[in-house]
C-alpha cells in the first residue's frame, strides 16, 4: 500500500520501479505498509522467497523486519493493514552460484540393472551466472569440477538477468562450457 509514506496501492510498478523505492544508505529504515496479509511479517517473507529467483540481487538486501503493528482495520482478517520496518544493508552478489538437483525422473542403465534393478535418479549441475568476472570464472571452474566429480547427467547453465562483465572471462567461461 505505501512505501515511506508514498502511496504505491493506485500504481502499477515494474519490479525495478519498486526496488527503486526500497533502496537507500546502508543502515537506513524503510516502512512499508502491507494490505491483504493476516501478518505483514509472513507477506514480507512470502515476497522475499516467492520472487528470490526472479529478484534476489535486489531482495538480499532487506533484513528482518524489526517491528510490527496493525492499524485496527480488521485484525486478523485479510485485508489488515500492516506496518513493517526493514533496515537496508549492504548487498554482496556472488558472481557464480552452483549446486546439484537430482531428478525424479529415473534412468534406465544397463549397468545400473546389475548394480540396483536398472534405474536411478538422474542428477542435473544448476549454475547461475550473475555476472562475469575472474572470481567467477574461477567459481565456475570449481563447481563444473564438482559436477564432474559427482558424474551429474547434464548442467544447466541460467544466465537469465546477468548483468554482463568482463568480456575475456566470459570467453573463458563458454569455453569451459563447450
Amino acid at each position: 500500500v505505501e512505501v515511506d509514506g508514498l502511496d504505491v496501492s493506485a500504481v502499477h510498478l515494474t519490479p525495478d520501479e519498486g526496488m527503486s523505492l526500497l533502496r537507500g544508505p546502508k543502515d537506513s529504515e524503510v516502512a512499508l505498509r502491507v494490505q491483504g496479509a493476516r501478518n505483514a511479517v509472513g507477506a514480507v517473507e512470502e515476497a522475499k522467497d516467492s520472487l528470490a529467483d526472479r529478484l534476489p540481487l535486489q531482495l538480499a538486501a532487506w533484513a528482518e523486519p524489526e517491528q510490527t503493528q496493525g492499524d485496527g482495520l480488521g485484525s486478523g482478517s485479510e485485508e489488515a493493514v500492516q506496518t513493517v520496518k526493514l533496515k537496508r544493508q549492504s548487498l554482496t552478489i556472488p558472481p557464480v552460484r552452483a549446486g546439484i538437483v537430482e531428478s525424479p525422473i529415473l534412468a534406465d542403465s544397463e549397468i545400473e540393472g546389475m548394480i540396483n534393478g536398472g534405474k536411478r535418479a538422474l542428477k542435473y549441475g544448476y549454475v547461475r551466472i550473475n555476472f562475469f568476472n575472474r572470481l567467477g570464472t574461477d567459481m565456475l571452474a570449481s563447481a563444473l569440477l564438482e559436477m564432474q566429480r559427482q558424474e551429474v547427467d547434464g548442467v544447466i547453465v541460467d544466465v537469465r538477468n546477468c548483468l554482463g562483465g568482463l568480456f575475456k572471462e566470459a570467453l573463458y567461461a563458454a569455453s569451459m562450457l563447450l
